[in-house]
């Protein structure tokens, strides 16, 4: 068992230099956007009997050792941090135009298959790209690019569509809690946090 501990602390030192830090990250600064989950009964005006938590967001009017203040709307609440469960602190944010993008590509490339072979339309003409069925069919590779070039143009109007969605990406924040960290600064990575 020690032989296992002693050979992995070698292999460690030896892949790079760990960096021991505390990852008692500094506070947000006056001004951050925050969200602090609370208790229900703290905040003012009572929210619903039925919830335990609420989330509240704002800035960060003042970090002190026991108490955080939030403005919200203009109004400053004071909050106690052993009633907070939750500190969040904004850091942007951003759209779903890659998703957009992909769901726009298949729903493209779908669309143009179903035009292309849909078989008979009211003139009595076959599919553009069945072969088997109409000998004046395009070719299958012609076909495909014209599948591709649907699917791109579905690809941008969802990267559109996709841009005009945004969502709010948050991070927590510890507080009161000794956290240790450990992350070499090499090529490989390792990270292991401590927290009591």
């Amino acid at each position: 068992m020690r032989l296992r501990v002693l050979a992995a602390a070698v292999l460690f030192c030896l892949l790079g230099i760990a960096t021991v830090a505390s990852a008692q990250d500094a506070p947000p600064v006056p001004g951050a956007r925050i969200r602090l989950t609370v208790p229900c009964e703290l905040v003012q005006p009572p929210a619903p009997e039925r919830r335990n938590f609420c989330t509240l967001v704002g800035k960060l009017g003042q970090w002190r050792p026991d108490a955080i203040d939030l403005d919200v709307d203009g109004r400053r609440s004071s909050y106690n941090l052993s009633t907070v469960s939750r500190l969040e602190v904004s850091r942007g944010s951003r759209s779903h135009k890659l998703l957009g993008a992909g769901i726009g590509f298949v729903v493209g490339v779908g669309a143009t298959y179903h035009v292309f072979n849909s078989g008979a339309s009211s003139s009595g003409s076959t599919s553009a790209c069945n072969q088997s069925a109409n000998q004046d069919a395009i070719d299958s590779s012609a076909c495909l690019g014209i599948y591709g070039l649907g699917g791109l143009v579905g690809a941008g109007l969802g990267a559109f569509v996709g841009s005009r969605f945004r969502e709010e990406l948050w991070q927590s924040v510890p507080y009161g809690r000794v956290r240790i960290s450990l992350v070499t600064q090499r090529r490989l990575t390792v990270k292991l946090a401590v927290a009591f």
